[in-house]
């Protein structure tokens, strides 16, 4: 049991054992013990985590070589890798030892989980890209589940990053945190929802008809000029009259559709209304403009 080095006697290795996994308020016992002690002196075990070497979290004095016994009211402090030394009490000819390290994970429930977006606005465009990360208040060894529209998507991570948005990713995102003590006692936490609207530029083809009007509903006879965009949400669109744009009400035309989708051009003789028309399309959010078709 006691071997020479250095001038010095020196104990045998103690063993450290207990739980490897513990709810945070929880009551554990840690042992630490020495085999074959063959002296009568008073054995001190103190029992360290890895993160802090001076300050021990627990003592025992051993009078009769039995085994130490440290009852732990479990705080995070206790989380990560513990140790147990082992020395002769008032006696420094006799050097201490350690035991192995023992890993020891300190379970706190998972509570407050929260979307974070970046950017932070729910309105973006196709082909931006945009990342949520899944918070918590309170937590660890946490797992992470997405969901869009109610529908599991492949990302078990805290973070989720879409590089190059589409339509199809538009909708309500949710994230739920988990942890778990063991095989049956489990905590989640669900998000509330996070919108992202992915608004589609225009693009595509623009396509203009022309459709004869008898006057009958309007305040002049004349031809409608519709215009349309192959796809876009929300398209707008501005009338040019050879290569001049038209701009409000003017005497010898006007629009009566919201998008300037439809104009009304005059058929009266001499209106000056006569030329090469056309439409250029656009779409338009928080005062951002896409490319024009």
């Amino acid at each position: 049991m006691w071997q020479k080095a250095d001038a010095k006697n020196t104990l045998g290795k103690p063993v450290l054992s207990g739980p490897s996994r513990s709810l945070v308020g929880s009551v554990e016992e840690f042992y630490c013990k020495l085999d074959n002690i063959q002296t009568n002196e008073i054995i001190l075990y103190e029992l360290f985590n890895e993160v802090n070497l001076y300050r021990a979290m627990g003592e025992y004095s051993s009078h009769s070589k039995e085994e130490a016994t440290f009852p732990s009211l479990i705080t995070p402090d206790y989380d990560g890798t513990l140790i147990c030394k082992a020395s002769v009490q008032n006696n420094s000819e006799i050097s201490p030892t350690f035991s192995t390290w023992m890993n020891f994970s300190v379970v706190v429930p998972v509570e407050g989980a929260h979307i974070i977006s970046s950017p932070p606005s729910e309105e973006l465009w196709e082909r931006d890209s945009v990342t949520l990360q899944c918070n918590v208040t309170k937590g660890t060894y946490v797992s992470y589940e997405w969901f869009l529209n109610d529908r599991l998507l492949l990302n078990d991570s805290k973070k989720l990053h879409i590089s190059s948005l589409s339509s199809k990713d538009s909708g309500k995102y949710v994230c739920v945190a988990t942890n778990y003590l063991n095989e049956t006692d489990y905590y989640n936490s669900r998000s509330d929802g996070r919108n992202v609207h992915v608004k589609e530029s225009v693009g595509g083809t623009v396509t203009m008809t022309l459709q004869k009007s008898t006057g009958k509903d309007f305040e002049v006879s004349g031809v409608l000029l519709n215009c349309k965009v192959e796809r876009g949400m929300h398209p707008h669109y501005n009338w040019f009259i050879n290569n001049a744009r038209l701009e409000g009400q003017g005497s010898f035309y006007r629009t009566f559709h919201p998008d300037n989708s439809v104009l009304t051009v005059s058929l009266y003789p001499n209106s000056g209304s006569a030329g090469f028309y056309h439409c250029e399309a656009f779409n338009s959010f928080d005062n951002t403009t896409r490319p024009r078709f």
